[in-house]
């Protein structure tokens, strides 16, 4: 019997209270279980909620966790393929470790793709990492809403609080990413608002009579 112990997160952006309980627990369930772990931030980018390209997410946890196993490939884009990523490696159990009871519900549907999808593994079952207090003061309390949240308020210096001292350089890198993210997704929706108009001139405008069509 081979285990894996697994933390899939968003980290948009990463925390380092929050994804750093999570990612120790994967680690110290590992290490109980004699199994190796592995952390697996999401590649989903390009909306308000996620922001982030996957590189620089991966970058800042492994600078921020240098002694998590950080997974970064491009052909892992769904849990089916993360699974049988897993299956290659030689696993037959697989625990993945989430926040809340909702968090760790929503990964038990892959038990039941293990018979089709990735028959080397055995048994996937879901523990918990531990949950962050969300009125806890400070960076122990702090998610990654709230940090998205202080990039759209200008707040940088609070922003950066929510780190160590010797990780204020991946701090400040993420806060420019983050309002770089910003600025393009709400220019883009401002491209996407002029090329409705244009078009919706163009119709209404071909398709009116002139004496209405003069006041569009």
């Amino acid at each position: 019997m081979s285990n894996a112990s697994v933390f899939i997160g968003r980290t948009q952006p990463p925390t380092f209270d929050g994804h750093g309980t999570a990612i120790a627990a994967t680690q110290a369930h590992a290490e109980r279980t004699g199994g190796t772990h592995y952390v697996f931030p999401t590649h989903t980018t390009g909306t308000e909620s996620d922001p982030l390209d996957h590189e620089t997410k991966v970058k800042a946890l492994r600078t921020l966790f240098p002694s998590a196993n950080i997974i970064s490939d491009p052909e892992i884009r769904t849990p089916i393929q993360m699974m049988q990523y897993l299956e290659r490696q030689g696993h037959t159990h697989v625990t993945i470790l989430g926040g809340g009871e909702e968090d760790q519900e929503k990964w038990k549907f892959l038990d039941k793709y293990k018979k089709d999808e990735f028959p080397g593994i055995k048994k996937v079952v879901t523990a918990s990492a531990g949950e962050r207090d969300p009125s806890a003061k400070g960076a122990k309390g702090m998610s990654g809403t709230k940090l998205r949240n202080l990039v759209k308020s200008g707040k940088r210096d609070e922003f950066v609080a929510a780190y160590p001292e010797e990780h204020k350089e991946t701090a400040n890198m993420l806060y420019d990413r983050l309002t770089s993210a910003f600025a393009a997704l709400k220019n883009k929706k401002k491209k996407k608002l002029k090329e409705s108009v244009a078009i919706f001139l163009k119709i209404g405008r071909a398709s009116c009579r002139e004496r209405v069509c003069q006041y569009v």
